[in-house]
């Protein structure tokens, strides 16, 4: 059984991998045609082939290469899930036919203007068939992906049984690999983009692009690797490579402990999450340890065995060793 787990998390590794090759060809294009491609390229075509409006070269590259490190990061993403095997190839399915379609579309368009004569206008030809035969990219990590369904059952409310001199402590060390594919993905973004458009060259577009990117990078690496600790003083999350960046929980703030299964679906994505009355830190798709709040409010975090977190906090409330635990 335990080799057949193992079979499965490689094949999602594969999957997630082949996930990234639609933005892989966006840049290598791009590198490779940079130089034989106008400011502008033909975006749309009439009914006789002519050229009816055109697109800044610049943003449609970047938006094609936004476009498919969304969905690479989705798909890098379904990989850690631990959910119904049906739910995550269906992710990996819409991802891959999002970014197939996309990179060729910008393949398509970005061939079309470099094939064009000099001087001569840009015609279609039998180009228009690539795009949509690229969608069937998505079958392909699909296919690829694990089918074996995972188990999520589990107590909802643990609790440890404590002596009233007794405690306990809870660390581990969470490494997240969808931030840091992310990172890397991020990272290779903001050199090419550096290396094709200076940044004393570019112009608002390009900043506000280079911006966000670094913005991601940062974001990506806070998040890659995390420490979380539970005690008698509560629970506490720190970045590991951003040490600046930590939340603390008091445990005389804390009501109770459960585990839930979280799903960033319901959270409007991943990373730290706001909303009315709750939050949460979501790492990826499943188990995931859930405090109740003395004010009412929530905090979730994703991690991959909450029971024991959950049970510690508990008894230690229960046994009243922390600190205004009751």
């Amino acid at each position: 059984m335990a080799q057949r787990q193992q079979s499965d998390v490689q094949r999602d590794a594969v999957a997630a991998a082949v996930s990234w090759l639609p933005l892989i060809a966006v840049v290598a294009t791009w590198l490779f045609w940079r130089s034989l491609l106008p400011a502008e390229v033909a975006s749309r075509f009439g009914s006789n082939g002519e050229v009816t409006s055109t697109l800044p070269t610049l943003l449609l590259v970047g938006v094609a290469a936004a476009v498919c490190f969304i969905a690479a990061s989705v798909g890098t993403a379904s990989a850690n899930r631990e959910m119904p095997a049906s739910e995550r190839r269906r992710t990996f399915l819409i991802a891959g036919v999002s970014s197939g379609l996309t990179a060729a579309i910008w393949i398509v368009l970005a061939a079309i203007a470099v094939a064009a004569p000099a001087g001569a206008e840009p015609t279609m030809g039998g180009w228009g068939l690539f795009a949509p035969l690229a969608g069937i990219f998505g079958l392909v990590p699909y296919f690829i992906a694990a089918k074996t369904r995972v188990d999520l059952s589990g107590p909802s409310r643990p609790e440890m049984q404590l002596t009233e001199h007794q405690s306990g402590v809870w660390i581990e060390t969470v490494d997240v690999s969808l931030f840091a594919w992310m990172a890397v993905a991020a990272l290779a973004a903001i050199v090419t983009l550096v290396v094709v458009v200076p940044i004393d060259q570019g112009g608002l577009e390009s900043r506000v692009t280079l911006g966000v990117f670094l913005v991601i990078f940062l974001g990506s690496v806070a998040l890659a690797r995390l420490r979380v600790r539970i005690d008698s003083r509560g629970l506490r999350i720190v970045s590991a490579l951003m040490p600046l960046l930590r939340k603390s929980i008091p445990l005389g703030t804390i009501r109770e402990a459960r585990t839930e299964v979280l799903e960033p679906a319901n959270w409007g994505g991943w990373g730290y999450r706001v909303a009315p009355g709750r939050s949460a830190l979501l790492l990826f798709a499943g188990p995931g340890l859930t405090v109740d709040l003395m004010n009412g409010k929530i905090f979730s975090l994703s991690l991959r065995d909450p029971e024991t977190p959950a049970a510690l906090i508990n008894g230690i409330k229960t046994t009243s060793l922390g600190p205004n635990a009751r």
